[in-house]
């Protein structure tokens, strides 16, 4: 994402949710293994939630939600002699593409983020431990045997088709990134009379998910009718 598209996701994010099981607010950094916790935390979570990706956020107030920024640096913070980042890659298992993204959203306003995508053929472990979100609240995972069993039935289930290709872009953007004209063609059906009975076909086929007024294109819909990603 671009800076622009970073301050639009994280005011539209910050209005729209409380801290919940796939997102957590923080306002400054308090330790490593804080850090690593959440991450796997909340990529059980997103998978026992059906999100795509789940959020650790830096710089902004919990309770409040208000965007203070931090003065957390992640690409910079140090564990001893080690970047954090790599500390943290080291003692995530499995290894998981989550993203580290850092943006000012004002002057002296510094935002860091985890972008942590959903655990996928197994439940995500902090060193060699599994967490989860009750609520806002980080646990073990093995306290709650009805979410670890469906932890590992929502990983061993989940397929390619279904991930996300491209995240939370505008109704108009689905159009512009995929031919939808050319689904209808195929399917041998009548073009929609306006925009959503082409968002409300393409939801029921899983070619997008939609959440609130965001779109996600799926893999599935990227492979069979990309323009463009």
């Amino acid at each position: 994402m671009t800076d622009i598209e970073l301050k639009e996701f994280l005011k539209f994010i910050t209005q729209e949710y409380s801290e919940n099981e796939w997102i957590e607010y923080k306002h400054n950094f308090h330790s490593k293994e804080e850090i690593g916790e959440r991450i796997s935390a909340l990529s059980n979570s997103a998978c026992l939630n059906n999100k795509p990706f789940a959020y650790l956020i830096y710089g902004i107030e919990d309770g409040t939600r208000k965007i203070l920024g931090t003065d957390f640096r992640a690409f910079t913070k140090k564990v001893g002699n080690d970047e954090l980042e790599i500390w943290l890659r080291m003692h995530i298992s499995p290894r998981i593409d989550y993203e580290t993204i850092e943006f000012d959203y004002a002057e002296n306003v510094h935002i860091s983020m985890y972008k942590i995508p959903a655990a996928g053929r197994q439940p995500v472990a902090f060193n060699n431990k599994t967490y989860v979100r009750v609520n806002s609240v980080t646990k073990f995972l093995s306290e709650f045997p009805e979410k670890e069993a469906k932890n590992w039935r929502n990983t061993t289930t989940q397929n390619f088709e279904e991930e996300i290709a491209k995240e939370n872009v505008e109704k108009s953007a689905v159009f512009d990134l995929l031919d939808t004209q050319l689904y209808f063609d195929l399917m041998q059906l009548p073009y929609p009379t306006d925009q959503n009975g082409v968002i409300e076909r393409f939801e029921k086929e899983k070619l997008i998910i939609t959440n609130k007024d965001k779109y996600s294109i799926t893999n599935l819909g990227a492979i069979l009718f990309a323009k463009r990603l």
